[in-house]
């Protein structure tokens, strides 16, 4: 990941961001070919699991489909799952950042907010089928909390849930299949307000806030840009069940064909 400061943002937050999205306008865009990893079959062939990476926006369904994706792969005999949700890695505050994070000031949208490195080690570890201990964190306090719950490395299929998995290209480097979910704006903030509201304490004011501050900026500069990495896109606006079914039967055609091209 590139090192960057993390954004705090204050009073001039509004004219640092705009012109972070003008910059992003004119930037040279990701240099690696979109689609242009080994194929699939060589890649479990040599280390005998499926990696897969589930991005998009925040709110564009991601979770739902690594659901369907589990529930198809037990049904059809896959063998044993392991999901890492990337926002697990979320760091640990001190004191100044955590009353920022409780005020609504703090950017947990942006790459460096998050212990990416971590997350590929644990990656890496659980292909070489050592089981790992994933943090734990509280959404609702912005605080990791004690203990850790086990990932099992003994999983044929580990599938990694993130809005920002393909910005980092290390992480991008451990994913055999990338699959974007790409739904319209407006559904993904309905879906945030309707989550946030009743899982994490949050009122829809503070949705509104945090989605214009940051959420919105950070799609802009470290999302939507990354999409091109991916193998699958599914648009996901209609619940289309027809783009899912591809990406499910292209799992399932992986374990049965590890050697195929």
């Amino acid at each position: 990941m590139r090192e960057e400061k993390h954004v705090a943002i204050g009073a001039e937050k509004a004219a640092d961001v705009q012109a972070g999205i003008d910059a992003a306008a004119t930037e040279e865009q990701p240099a690696a070919s979109p689609r242009s990893s080994p194929s699939f079959g060589r890649r479990l062939a040599e280390q005998s699991k499926l990696v897969i990476g589930i991005c998009g926006g925040s709110g564009s369904g991601k979770s739902t489909i690594t659901d369907e994706i589990v529930a198809a792969v037990r049904a059809n005999g896959g063998g044993e799952i392991t999901v890492v949700q990337h926002d697990l890695y979320y760091k640990a505050l001190d004191e100044a950042q955590h009353a920022s994070a409780m005020g609504g000031e703090y950017n947990f949208d942006h790459p460096s907010a998050l212990e990416t490195q971590l997350l590929v080690q644990h990656l890496q570890a659980l292909k070489r089928g050592e089981d790992v201990e994933l943090p734990r964190y509280d959404f609702e306090t912005h605080s990791r909390v004690p203990g850790t719950d086990t990932a099992l490395g003994s999983a044929s299929v580990i599938i990694v849930e993130g809005i920002l998995i393909f910005e980092h290209e290390a992480l991008r480097d451990e994913l055999d299949i990338l699959a974007y979910i790409d739904t319209s704006a407006d559904l993904r903030i309905l879906r945030r307000a309707t989550r946030d509201m009743a899982e994490r304490g949050r009122t829809m004011a503070q949705v509104v806030k945090q989605y214009e501050d940051y959420v919105r900026p950070m799609h802009i500069l470290h999302v939507e840009p990354y999409k091109q990495f991916a193998n699958i896109v599914l648009p996901e606006d209609k619940l289309n069940h027809v783009a899912t079914r591809v990406l499910v039967h292209a799992v399932l055609w992986e374990l049965n064909h590890p050697a195929s091209d």
